[in-house]
């Protein structure tokens, strides 16, 4: 899959995708990766990116859920530095 047929989906039709065995939730992780590196360095959207767990969790198993296997984002809702 590339990432403008990756964009046409919605998380539960990507979801179902994985269940059907269409795609891998390791493929769908690595085209989500790409696109964040590819937008990183002009818009600087991430200020944490964790590649290595979301394929540690692949490796481990995935639970099993209505969207097992869809890459998400984590929005901090906290602070590190006074004023952010």
């Amino acid at each position: 899959m590339e990432f403008a047929e990756y964009r046409r989906h919605d998380a539960t039709a990507l979801a179902a995708l994985v269940r059907e065995r269409e795609v891998s939730a390791l493929e769908l992780l690595e085209i989500a990766l790409a696109r964040a590196m590819a937008v990183q360095s002009a818009l600087q959207p991430l200020s944490l990116l964790e590649e290595g767990f979301g394929r540690a969790e692949i490796a481990r198993g995935l639970p099993t859920g209505p969207f097992t296997g869809v890459p998400f984002l984590l929005k901090d809702l906290f602070a590190f530095l006074p004023g952010t």
